[in-house]
């Protein structure tokens, strides 16, 4: 768990990243980097309610940055993606 807004797991077997938000969430924009900091997923999820499942299958293995911007805050977690 980040903090006492959202949670984030890796489920390799569906080869994606889980952010589970605490409340309905009106935008979320999730950021994905790689190790050099290149931005290699940028998204806008707009009316979630509780999951977002985000897609990671034509990454590589390896330590990404998930960051995700909630209106006012922004939260950042370290997540590995070993397939």
């Amino acid at each position: 768990m980040i903090n006492n807004k959202l949670s984030v797991s890796t489920n390799m077997v569906e080869n994606s990243i889980s952010i589970c938000f605490i409340n309905q969430v009106p935008k979320a924009i999730i950021w994905l980097y790689d190790v050099t900091g290149k931005a290699v997923i940028n998204l806008t999820v707009n009316n979630c309610i509780t999951n977002y499942h985000l897609n990671v299958e034509p990454l590589v293995n390896g330590m990404y940055l998930l960051k995700v911007d909630l209106q006012k805050e922004s939260f950042a977690e370290r997540v590995i993606i070993s397939k």
